[in-house]
């Protein structure tokens, strides 16, 4: 049995997913949390290959980049290698979803680009002191979740398509794709990254109900998470 180590900060973020996956393969792993308020400090010391988290440590070898860790766990938990069509479909709607948040994430960072300034290629601000940061975000959070009602009605559309069974994105059982919108419908509960994701895309939104409440370690997985009252990003707290 390969010894797993997975270094990240405390919030769902990038690493939120591969812990699921991992729950859902019954893989145990050592989950070491890198405090927000000493990472700088910390970075040197924790064998990063980019000087960026998460990475996943398997026997000795370290993995950088959150999609190839991901694929990873999801390897492990079997739900991605068994049928290529269904693997791709999946990734329509994933990739569908990564050009709207990309998109996003760039107009955000642009709206409040003037008001808020950084340090160069970073998010951190120039004045990073809580106040600053705490105004920033409240900012982002009602531009995120104006942008995200407008820009998002081709996750439905694109459901539509490859979807047979309301209990899963595609196909009769669960696959990657689902993990990740589990995934998606946790951010849109964030403190600050919270929008009516039923509102603007109703076919997805109850498809992600249904993936969480008749998969007993995923609603456990979740309702553990929302419990935590952890955030899912460093938005106010590291940056």
């Amino acid at each position: 049995m390969s010894k797993l180590v997975f270094k990240y900060f405390d919030c769902y973020g990038r690493g939120g997913t591969v812990k699921l996956l991992f729950k859902l393969a019954n893989v145990d792993f050592e989950d070491v949390i890198v405090p927000f308020e000493t990472w700088n400090e910390d970075k040197a010391g924790l064998g990063l290959p980019l000087d960026q988290l998460p990475v996943l440590e398997v026997d000795g070898f370290t993995l950088c980049q959150t999609k190839a860790i991901e694929r990873y766990a999801a390897t492990k938990a079997g739900l991605i290698g068994k049928c290529a069509l269904t693997d791709a479909k999946g990734e329509m709607l994933l990739e569908t979803i990564s050009d709207v948040r990309q998109k996003v994430s760039v107009g955000l960072m642009g709206a409040v680009a003037a008001q808020f300034p950084t340090e160069p290629n970073s998010f951190k601000l120039v004045d990073n002191t809580q106040e600053n940061r705490d105004k920033r975000a409240a900012v982002m959070s009602e531009t995120y979740k104006k942008m995200m009602m407008e820009k998002t009605a081709d996750f439905d559309k694109v459901l539509s398509l490859i979807q047979t069974n309301e209990n899963f994105c595609v196909g009769d059982a669960l696959t990657f794709v689902d993990i990740q919108v589990v995934s998606y419908y946790i951010f849109a509960k964030d403190k600050h990254f919270s929008y009516d994701f039923e509102k603007a895309t109703p076919k997805l939104f109850k498809t992600a109900e249904n993936i969480i409440n008749k998969n007993p370690k995923i609603k456990e997985f979740v309702d553990d998470f929302f419990a935590s009252g952890k955030p899912c990003t460093g938005l106010g707290n590291m940056y």
